[in-house]
């Protein structure tokens, strides 16, 4: 399939028309496709087709096609029955009244393309690049807040998923050598992996599905091993083989006996869920749990013009909020889109990166720092570690006794940074008239930060006080909003696509429809949402 050197072509007067008598007060549809009709062209897509075969649609109507379709939360076979249908969606894809469209699977291939090719990002990028050139792209405030994404597979306990990569590492080797596994396979298979599993086929008692666990288990290793002894690297190669390597691995132990189940199953992310999205992880998030993804979404704060998304980053789900940050403010300075604000909750906050974000990339990073968790912090009674002198030079503590510290040991933490421990010993803790404020402990040992983090520690607790930094921080709430319209609008929560690469595309395509429905909203003057009271809380508000 080849690509012509073409521009979009302009709305048909006859589609223009009768848009313009149903919508005389106008659509952010339409007043975003009249300023940003061109932000795309065809040396963007160029590299992804061929010099031969026959003429491609356009890619950018098909990119205006695939816009609506995130806005609206449409699957692809929806999104094109209601290019057929809408005399709206023809406007932005500049189509005549009378054309019928395209299949859906003009959608799917097209998506493939882009994903191949890595094009979510200069899809994401050029959009926000016009609004700069327009003035409406203000980066010097933003916030950042996560949710969850669910896999399109099915969450599977122990039993179902042994079954279940078996039954599609089989269906694999049927389609590639069907005459080397029939030579192989033992005859029960044939009624065991016949269907996909149910649990309430699985045995009612712990014992008996413990012992078909191992009975599947038992088909795996017999036939991993004769995998592995082929010469034939595409079989080895398969995706439903490595799931049924790493699944077998995670689940069973192999002693003299034989194989057993696991007693200590692996840390959820080096676990499988499902050998239907093998990118999926189990997340966990106030007594909820869920398998698939978090989408972390970055967007501008700015009364004045629209609040756009800058950055979209797609992790598997167990992975911490706190871990990405540095990522996130990467990604924005290398795209020359650096806050000098940056609003997040207390998920994302690591303090040694907040010293780092403010000195090496000067962001101020405006979040809440938790009290000391020390039981005398929290009762507020009794000596917390601010009644103690910390001497960095000398590397000693005085306690509020006088006593001077026997011990000063360095800490070496996963992420490079130190931290120290301060010991008192027992003969100065046990002679002590202020033990029982001090320590339930033979001896009292400090866990302190260095000098500089426990500094800016110090200022930020004392700045988390104050009435400016509160009204400063409430403006990171405005980011539920934008997770509300992600998620209820564009129906997000659980993903169309399998794998992280395609979600992370399919992120970068929902916040493309994200800004794009703000960019024609402010343009048409249309003002932002405030946030709506119930009955009780504006009673509350005035007072009454």
């Amino acid at each position: 399939m080849s690509l012509r050197r073409q521009p979009f072509p302009p709305v048909p007067k006859d589609t223009k028309d009768l848009v313009s008598h149903l919508y005389p007060k106008g659509h952010p549809y339409i007043s975003f496709s009249d300023e940003f009709a061109n932000f795309l062209d065809c040396d963007d897509f160029i590299e992804m087709y061929s010099n031969l075969g026959q003429s491609a649609i356009p890619p950018a109507r098909i990119v205006a096609v695939m816009l609506l379709q995130a806005a609206e939360g449409l699957s692809d076979r929806q999104a094109v029955a209601q290019l057929r249908q809408s005399v709206l969606w023809k406007y932005v894809a500049s189509m005549e009244l009378q054309d019928g469209g395209f299949d859906h699977s003009v959608l799917s291939e097209f998506r493939d393309r882009l994903i191949k090719f890595e094009a979510g990002q200069l899809l994401f990028d050029k959009m926000l690049h016009l609004a700069h050139e327009m003035g409406l792209l203000k980066t010097s405030k933003q916030r950042t807040d996560a949710t969850d994404i669910h896999s399109a597979a099915r969450l599977l306990n122990r039993s179902e998923l042994i079954h279940e990569c078996m039954r599609l590492c089989l269906d694999d080797l049927t389609e590639v050598v069907p005459l080397w596994l029939n030579k192989i396979r033992k005859p029960e298979w044939s009624d065991r992996y016949s269907l996909r599993p149910f649990n309430y086929k699985l045995g009612k008692t712990d014992k008996a599905k413990a012992k078909l666990a191992e009975t599947l288990g038992e088909d795996a290793l017999y036939l991993l091993e004769l995998i592995v002894g082929q010469e034939n690297d595409a079989i080895k190669g398969l995706d439903s083989v490595l799931a049924l390597h790493r699944v077998f691995e995670g689940h069973f132990d192999i002693d003299d006996k034989g194989i057993k189940l696991r007693e200590q199953l692996k840390p959820s992310g080096e676990r499988l869920g499902s050998p239907h999205d093998v990118d999926a992880r189990v997340g966990a998030k106030r007594g909820d749990s869920w398998l698939g993804y978090k989408k972390h979404l970055t967007e501008t704060v700015n009364p004045s013009s629209p609040n756009l998304i800058t950055n979209v980053l797609i992790t598997q789900a167990h992975i911490n909020d706190s871990l990405v940050l540095e990522e996130i403010h990467q990604s924005l300075k290398e795209r020359g889109l650096k806050p000098k604000v940056h609003l997040v909750d207390r998920g994302y906050v690591q303090v040694d990166q907040l010293t780092k974000s403010l000195n090496q990339d000067e962001i101020d990073v405006v979040s809440y720092i938790t009290e000391s968790p020390s039981w005398q912090a929290r009762a507020k009674q009794g000596f917390d570690l601010s009644n103690f002198k910390i001497d960095y030079e000398s590397q000693t503590a005085i306690c509020p006794a006088g006593e001077v510290s026997a011990i000063w040991k360095k800490r070496k933490k996963d992420d490079n940074s130190t931290d120290f421990n301060v010991v008192f010993s027992k003969r100065q803790c046990q002679s002590c008239n202020l033990r029982p404020q001090c320590t339930s402990s033979t001896s009292r040992i400090l866990h302190i930060k260095s000098e500089p983090v426990s500094e800016f520690m110090r200022k930020q607790r004392e700045r988390q006080h104050t009435p400016e930094f509160k009204r400063l921080y409430a403006q990171r709430s405005g980011i539920e909003g934008t997770i509300s319209q992600d998620v209820r609008r564009m129906n997000s929560r659980r993903s169309r696509l399998r794998g992280l690469q395609k979600v992370q595309f399919s992120g970068f395509m929902q916040a493309l429809a994200m800004n794009a429905v703000r960019l024609g909203a402010h343009l048409m003057g249309i003002p932002k949402a405030t946030t709506r009271l119930n009955p009780f809380q504006m009673a509350f508000a005035a007072g009454t």
